[in-house]
């Protein structure tokens, strides 16, 4: 289920819990004659009724932390609203009706956020580029068969290139960093006499080791991997 499914099936989920947090407090609240001090009086007149509200406060409270946070972390309008309607509606309207609002503005982000980005090399050879991606185990496309532009993918990694006749591997080469599970590992992949030129990993002192290939238009792939 991807995540925009997901959401829906939150939504829908918050909607019918506030629906149903209405209907079944609301009658019962209505019935209630007396003050709203007498209202916690008749919660609190048993061990059991005291035991449930005390745990309905301290789920309140919890409740109130999440609505303030979120509220402002999101931008929702209004957020306070939400709490007024505890006290005059009901909890399990308001609480599942702030997270029904939550979950659209959630998704309002998710959606206008980059899912992945691609840098694009350039070389003056795009059929030699392929090959040589090819070669360090990448996935490789043109587009639309033509020599202008191409991919290479290897996992959750994608790479572009572009031809250009004026390509200089000293000004208009690239760089890319990759993170991997292990660096030592694709270095003795790709050093197996695939072209280009490469560099052995090495540690570094920010927590990571860092190692490099260079391709033989100039384009340079550094990658690295958590110390061990």
């Amino acid at each position: 289920m991807d995540a925009s499914r997901s959401s829906q099936v939150r939504q829908a989920a918050y909607a019918v819990l506030a629906v149903l947090g209405a209907a079944l407090t609301v009658p019962n609240n209505l019935m209630h004659r007396g003050s709203a001090l007498g209202f916690v009086e008749d919660a609190t007149s048993t061990p059991a009724g005291r035991s449930l509200t005390f745990d309905l406060a301290v789920l309140a409270a919890a409740c109130v932390v999440l609505v303030v946070t979120e509220g402002r972390r999101l931008g929702i309008r209004r957020w306070w609203v939400y709490l007024v309607l505890c006290g005059v509606v009901a909890a399990a309207f308001a609480i599942p009706l702030f997270l029904l609002v939550r979950e659209r503005a959630l998704e309002r982000r998710r959606a206008g956020r980059p899912r992945a980005a691609a840098p694009v090399f350039s070389t003056s050879d795009v059929g030699a580029w392929v090959e040589h991606y090819a070669a360090l185990g990448f996935e490789v496309s043109r587009h639309d068969d033509g020599d202008d532009y191409a991919f290479a993918r290897l996992g959750p990694v994608e790479l572009h290139v572009s031809h250009r006749d004026d390509h200089d591997p000293a000004t208009t080469a690239g760089c890319a960093y990759l993170h991997v599970d292990d660096a030592d590992a694709l270095h003795r992949t790709w050093s197996q006499g695939v072209g280009g030129r490469d560099a052995e990993p090495v540690d570094t002192g920010y927590g990571l080791r860092e190692g490099a290939h260079v391709d033989p238009d100039g384009n340079l792939l550094r990658y690295g991997s958590p110390l061990r």
